[in-house]
């Protein structure tokens, strides 16, 4: 049972027990019926089912900044493997061709690392979420 289904679960039988506190009270007491008091206030302040489904919602989100996360990871590791593959393959007299390689390495890697620290931002936000 998920947890908007047991606070579900929970305000109904909430709601019966008060109910047949009320109908046991007013049998014994039947003047303290204006004293009886409403209790939706009550139930509003202990309904935490919306605060609980955007902290799952949270924690859903830095799961997925989290594979993000690895994902740029694993791709900065395959532009240090690879670089070294394509310089001894474009050897050549005048060295052109690697100059260019290595320009594009630089340029690829910087854009990787860019998005890899704005996921890591955007986690660091949502853990503060998460943890207040």
């Amino acid at each position: 049972m998920n947890f908007n289904n047991a606070s579900k679960a929970t305000a109904r039988w909430l709601a019966n027990q008060r109910q047949k506190g009320t109908l046991q009270l007013l049998r014994k007491h039947p003047a303290e019926k204006e004293n009886l008091g409403d209790h939706t206030f009550v139930d509003t302040l202990l309904n935490i089912g919306e605060e609980t489904a955007l902290l799952a919602e949270t924690k859903d989100i830095r799961d997925k900044l989290n594979i993000i996360s690895m994902v740029l990871k694993h791709q900065i590791s395959i532009l240090d493997d690879i670089i070294y593959t394509l310089l001894e393959e474009a050897k050549g007299p005048d060295g052109r061709m690697q100059q260019e390689i290595k320009k594009r390495y630089r340029e690829q890697h910087k854009v990787v690392k860019v998005y890899l620290k704005d996921v890591e931002r955007i986690d660091k936000q949502a853990e503060g979420i998460y943890t207040s």
